[in-house]
């Protein structure tokens, strides 16, 4: 009888196990994305806990961090989508202007002018037709991808709402217990003491650099794009 009740409740629990991770598996890489998050902001947090105007109060400080955090991602998206609005609306004004043709016959010879100073590029001839239609194809196709992002973005405001709170729910769970779950894990593993200190100091310093170099690699894109 009681080998049937421990099968029945192992049973169970690998249900409930296998439940939980079909309900999970969407947002794996939201927690994967916590996770890193909550290793970059460690130093963030114990820098605004130990500052001389919180006194080690862990709710002050954890929230404190998170609002930074967010408030350095929101801010730089609002400011990018502004900045895209306005060129759009630029470009579109250009386009209906009765004067279109003149300033891109001014636009051509500006290119042609630049050309000229360079050697491979020197005997390249702008046709306006041919020019026109390709801004105008551009155009099109930038209009038609931002039509795509639009409606998959409305499709997809549950599930980025979803998201968003469980990627909020763990940051502000594991910024203040960090420490203690790394002691737990350096308790939990077979090896010493120090060897696991030193594997968790190279895991952070690894998460760290990779972060750091895709945020560098993005800067270095947007500056060659934007030139």
């Amino acid at each position: 009888m009681r080998k049937q009740g421990q099968l029945f409740f192992f049973g169970v629990f690998a249900l409930l196990a296998l439940a939980t991770f079909v309900l999970v598996k969407p947002f794996l890489g939201v927690v994967a994305v916590a996770l890193i998050s909550v290793v970059m902001l460690q130093p963030v947090y114990e820098f605004i806990l130990n500052h001389k105007w919180v006194h080690g109060r862990v709710r002050l400080a954890n929230g404190a961090t998170v609002l930074l955090f967010l408030v350095g991602i929101i801010l730089p998206l609002i400011v990018i989508v502004i900045f895209s609005v306005r060129q759009i609306r630029s470009i579109i004004d250009w386009f209906s202007m009765s004067d279109t043709q003149e300033s891109l016959t001014e636009v051509l010879d500006s290119l042609g002018t630049a050309l000229d100073g360079v050697p491979v590029l020197s005997n390249l001839q702008l046709n306006e037709e041919e020019f026109l239609n390709l801004l105008q194809t551009a155009a099109s196709g930038i209009l038609s991808w931002l039509t795509d992002i639009a409606i998959n973005l409305a499709s997809s405001l549950p599930t980025i709402f979803a998201g968003a709170i469980i990627f909020i729910a763990l940051l502000v769970s594991l910024l203040p217990s960090y420490k203690g779950l790394v002691r737990q894990l350096q308790q939990l593993s077979p090896l010493e003491i120090d060897i696991s200190d030193i594997y968790v100091r190279k895991s952070t310093a690894m998460v760290s650099s990779m972060v750091k170099g895709i945020f560098f690699l993005a800067i270095i894109q947007g500056l060659i794009m934007g030139v």
